[in-house]
């Protein structure tokens, strides 16, 4: 740049030059009246900035394009935040919170402005996705149009985190009937069964924290139970419940067409086992002189097999294999990390200090994924750095395998709940011997997105073991 000209550039400046204009009488070319109070406006900064104004004073069919004062009407939480909301055209800044968010965002979206509805989204989102349990529910109770989209959003929350909101007391305390039903009036409910879906339906019901008398909620919310995907021991169950025994008549009427369904289940699964008998004995007729004559196949050790790791259930009361470790069972930063020897017939697990050594870190970040994101994600990202021991004059194939996912914890209802794999993970090796050194690392980091609404009385764990496939000399 030459010393003849000069590029000059205040936006700073102006903008804080405009700002003092607000509610300013001076060169104020319209007033806008909301409930009790006044506001000095113009025109032209309105219109700039919504498409709504832009329309009412540029078009002739509307009587406010030549008025010099406008009434505006609008819902009483709005015109609490209006000042607010209007001083965001002159200053473009405003101080959202939980309580005003919503008025803030109806007005920006009846007034069109853009910016606003999108830095509303946002903080929406933000509140959404950190799990404000609290917040939703007052919003739903409380506010007379908080907007299709807003109100979806907020219920599909409240869904997928069904049992933390009806364990919550302040949660349980806001909800009232009506909303309750739009919550419960869905597929997408997110609960271990529908048995818990009953239990605490049950426990708000009686804790009469509505104004219907019990037998009116009762019957209210009845129909949204899917009582025929309970099973016999569960329909028992809410037959001689507090509320089972207290309204027999409301209760059956629901349950009989269950039991009718269940009876028929019964006896389609005694017909299939007869079949399979049948069918198991025609076999063995059959294959009996070849299972004779033939030789018995050489025992083979297996590799390691996945079955562990699979989401179905580990057994009632939740049993879990003895070559399974959980990150529960170390102290989690540096361990000494289980190890299997498949060579060995018995499968005997050893933890042998100084033989595979595992330092291990996670970290654990936010992760939202989009702006319709309504249940919490959290990105995490596992760090394990191996050091394991040299055989001298040995080579040893190994599997090193890390798992995570989620085990019931003691206060979940259903200790009966399976062990369920997020991550399944098996890094392939070979350790052989190097000169002067007694120990080696290997290093394996990855990352996973993580949803704890979901865990539901679980906890989050890892496992990780060794196993030797095989020696080799």
């Amino acid at each position: 740049m030459s010393t003849r000209d000069r590029h000059v550039n205040c936006p700073a400046s102006l903008g804080a030059r405009l700002a003092l204009e607000f509610n300013n009488q001076d060169f104020s070319d319209v007033k806008l009246v909301v409930g009790k109070k006044t506001f000095y406006t113009h025109r032209m900064l309105l219109a700039n900035q919504s498409e709504m104004f832009r329309i009412m004073f540029k078009g002739s069919q509307w009587l406010e394009a030549t008025q010099e004062e406008i009434d505006l009407t609008e819902l009483r939480e709005c015109e609490a935040v209006f000042h607010d909301f209007l001083q965001f055209f002159y200053s473009a800044r405003i101080h959202l919170t939980t309580d005003n968010i919503v008025a803030v965002r109806i007005l920006a979206d009846k007034y069109q402005h853009i910016q606003l509805i999108r830095e509303c989204d946002r903080f929406i989102q933000q509140i959404i996705v950190h799990d404000e349990i609290d917040v939703l529910v007052g919003w739903l109770v409380n506010m007379v149009n908080l907007g299709d989209k807003l109100e979806q959003r907020c219920l599909s929350k409240l869904q997928l985190d069904y049992t933390k909101l009806m364990t919550s007391e302040s949660s349980r305390n806001l909800l009232t009937l009506d909303l309750l039903m739009k919550i419960v009036d869905s597929p997408y409910i997110l609960v271990r069964n529908e048995l818990m879906l009953f239990k605490l339906l049950a426990g708000w019901i009686m804790e009469r924290r509505h104004q219907s008398s019990q037998k009116s909620a009762l019957t209210k919310l009845l129909p949204f139970i899917r009582f025929e995907h309970m099973t016999i021991e569960q329909l028992g169950a809410v037959e001689s419940s507090h509320l089972g025994v207290k309204y027999p008549d409301v209760i059956m009427k629901h349950m009989f067409e269950a039991y009718k369904i269940r009876a028929q289940l019964a006896v389609k699964d005694k017909e299939k086992e007869k079949a399979k008998k049948k069918d198991k004995d025609k076999d063995k007729d059959a294959e009996g002189e070849k299972m004779e004559v033939e030789k018995p196949a050489k025992f083979v050790w297996p590799t390691v097999q996945l079955r562990l790791y699979t989401d179905s259930p580990w057994g009632s009361g939740y049993t879990k294999p003895i070559d399974t470790f959980l990150s529960t069972e170390y102290d989690i930063g540096n361990f000494s990390c289980p190890v299997m020897d498949m060579a060995v017939k018995s499968g005997k697990v050893t933890q042998e200090p100084d033989t595979w050594i595992i330092n291990y870190k996670r970290e654990v970040k936010t992760y939202i994924e989009s702006e319709d994101q309504v249940i919490s994600k959290v990105l995490v990202s596992h760090d394990f750095t191996c050091k394991y021991k040299i055989t001298p004059d040995q080579i040893r194939n190994y599997e090193l395998v890390i798992l995570t996912g989620y085990v019931p914890t003691d206060e979940a209802e259903d200790q009966e709940t399976a062990f369920t794999t997020l991550t399944a993970k098996k890094h392939l090796g070979t350790i052989k011997p190097i000169a002067l050194k007694t120990h080696s690392r290997r290093r394996i980091k990855f990352t996973e997105i993580l949803k704890p609404a979901l865990l539901g009385g679980c906890e989050y764990v890892f496992s990780v073991g060794v196993y030797f496939k095989e020696n080799k000399t």
